[in-house]
């Protein structure tokens, strides 16, 4: 089974794992009620990096958009 870079932190949290579509994932932490208030007062965060990856690759004609800018 397929793990994200989170794993070692979502098994060290206590996340319930569960196969979904080849990947450990967690499903659930403190409960759902538990999480629905930490994101109200707080933030939560979703993994999605099983979800697929983008690579960018400038080219000449696109670099010189995708160089930082400054206002002055």
């Amino acid at each position: 089974m397929a793990r994200t870079a989170l794993h070692p932190l979502h098994r060290e949290l206590g996340g319930r794992l569960v196969d979904f579509a080849g990947w450990e994932l967690p499903v659930q932490f403190a409960g759902i009620i538990a999480e629905h208030h930490h994101t109200r007062q707080a933030a939560s965060l979703f993994d999605v990096s099983h979800m697929g990856q983008v690579l960018i690759t400038p080219t000449p004609a696109t670099s010189p958009t995708l160089r930082p800018r400054s206002r002055a």
